[in-house]
């Protein structure tokens, strides 16, 4: 296992307590659409089917995240964070229109940290490949 870093920490833990707040209010998005029938979450409804459906989408990122805690692949932890930036912003998208306060802020300050991670990796990967290139160069000559 690998050390895992802080923004794969903080999506894996974001995602799975979303999980767990929709797990315990199964009728959430009924009852704010209820309220207002125009809110963010018809389309979230729209997109995704159901509330049942977002709380899976959240339990597998969770469960993708800590999975890659588990591989050196660059290419496979490039693509998860990929999928957290994604996840991250989409539910970052309700407190946008629905209601922007603090939250909003740090949601916004997170994916911003998670491209600047992701961007670090790849800067990684390409050292990887490049110390790579010389040492068998070296080993040729």
């Amino acid at each position: 296992m690998r050390k895992p870093r802080m923004n794969e920490l903080a999506t894996m833990m974001f995602a799975c307590s979303i999980f767990f707040t929709l797990l315990v209010a199964p009728d959430l998005f009924a009852e704010m659409i209820a309220d207002n029938p125009e809110s963010l979450y018809v389309g979230y409804i729209a997109i995704v089917g159901s509330q049942q459906n977002l709380a899976f989408i959240s339990l597998g990122v969770g469960v993708i995240i800590f999975s890659s805690f588990f591989t050196k692949n660059y290419t496979l932890r490039i693509m998860t964070n990929i999928a957290g930036i994604t996840y991250t912003t989409f539910i970052t998208a309700s407190y946008v229109f629905d209601y922007p306060n603090l939250v909003l802020g740090l949601l916004v300050v997170m994916i911003i940290w998670q491209i600047h991670e992701t961007y670090q990796l790849i800067d990684e990967s390409e050292d990887e490949k490049a110390k790579k290139i010389l040492v068998n160069s070296l080993k040729e000559n």
